[in-house]
């Protein structure tokens, strides 16, 4: 909550921004739709599951927006030089790398006002685990203002927030 800015550039917020092994291998899926190389926009998104880099199956990893969130989705190949990136000796390297990357972000769009947005992070989760736990989340937002975020995990009992001004009581 309380994402404004005055900039005539978008405004964007980077769920993730990951190395994949090839274009396909990484499957991406948003709400049980594969997503295709390229770039697409999911409106409306409750899920959205990478199948990871490793043999066991265990570095998948979902995403749950508890409020729905249309998100962007870039798959692509991106070529460059550490030097494009850094101008520290240690990475005057020049040499072109290409490497694929899956990224996925929220588009607060140009000057937004007060906008918001929400996901949990589901390490290890399948595709099929992420889908169930969206349709039945043990996490409920209690708070989201701008002086504070808060949740409750229902099935642990536990609760947690993140107070961002002070003097919260």
């Amino acid at each position: 909550s309380g994402i404004s800015a005055n900039t005539t550039d978008p405004v964007e917020t980077i769920i993730d921004n990951k190395k994949i092994d090839s274009l396909t291998d990484n499957t991406l899926t948003v709400d049980g739709d594969v997503v295709s190389p390229g770039t697409s926009s999911h409106p409306d998104a409750s899920w959205l599951h990478l199948v990871g880099n490793t043999e066991t199956g265990n570095s998948d990893v979902g995403y749950y927006f508890p409020n729905g969130e249309t998100v962007e989705t870039i798959v692509d190949a991106r070529t460059g030089q550490w030097s494009d990136l850094n101008g520290y000796t240690k990475f005057l390297d020049e040499t072109e790398r290409t490497n694929n990357y899956a990224t996925f972000y929220i588009n607060h769009g140009v000057k937004p006002q007060d906008d918001q947005y929400a996901y949990a992070i589901l390490p290890g989760m399948s595709a099929a685990e992420t889908s169930a736990y969206a349709a039945d989340p043990n996490v409920i937002i209690t708070g989201q203002t701008n002086d504070v975020h808060s949740v409750v995990n229902t099935e642990l009992g536990v609760a947690a927030a993140n107070l961002w001004t002070a003097n919260q009581k």
